[in-house]
């Protein structure tokens, strides 16, 4: 499929590899790594961009190094859940920190 001539990024998608593999949702198992190394090395051969979609910042890392130039991370239902997360922490955080204060204490 690589060396059909168009095709500018050879996208690897982890979970749906690992299940083609016969090991679903185990994207980190040697045989899948092994396989995704090998699309990211065929791909650079033939000149297209080799990319990879990742669920953390560590695997973003480790495919990179490994040669992917294209990452997908995360995907917009975690992108959501997460930042939503974070502020609501943050807020309550604040909440608790002018609890009980009135207007002129908490300037």
């Amino acid at each position: 499929i690589l060396s059909v001539p168009g095709i500018d990024v050879a996208f690897v998608g982890p979970g749906d590899l690992s299940a083609s593999l016969g090991k679903p949702g185990r994207s980190d198992d040697p045989e899948v790594v092994k396989a995704i190394q090998r699309v990211i090395a065929v791909s650079r051969e033939h000149g297209i961009i080799p990319g990879v979609h990742t669920d953390s910042l560590k695997k973003a890392k480790y495919w990179i190094d490994e040669g992917a130039r294209m990452i997908g991370f995360y995907t917009d239902i975690k992108l959501i859940l997460e930042i939503s997360k974070n502020y609501t922490r943050e807020l309550r955080s604040h909440i608790d920190g002018v609890a009980g204060k009135t207007k002129a204490e908490n300037q």
